[in-house]
């Protein structure tokens, strides 16, 4: 997960999260994000900053389904648009599942 590096914002940019199993927040930190804490409206905390994630691909979209997650449509492009103005700050996700045995 990368955010875009912007000058002067007094803040930690660049790569917030790596390919590791990311620990849910205080006080479940003994326990690790699964693919059922990303959905469309949810809000994700890494390391003490909270993410709404607003859509996905069509990949990561047929991917829950057919694990039998409902997801939600998309937030409206134009709530979009004026979050996008206001703050100026969109990330891209991407994510991958690893089969442990």
């Amino acid at each position: 997960m990368v955010e875009q590096r912007q000058n002067n914002v007094g803040f930690p940019q660049g790569t917030i999260l790596k390919r590791h199993r990311a620990p849910l927040p205080a006080p479940n930190d003994d326990r690790f994000y699964t693919f059922d804490h990303f959905n469309v409206g949810a809000e994700v905390s890494f390391y003490g900053r909270v993410y709404k994630l607003i859509d996905c691909d069509p990949f990561t979209r047929n991917f829950l389904t057919k694990l039998g997650v409902r997801v939600p449509p998309g937030i409206n492009q134009k709530i979009l648009n004026t979050f996008f103005l206001k703050t100026k700050f969109i990330l891209r996700f991407f994510g991958t599942r690893r089969s442990i045995s």
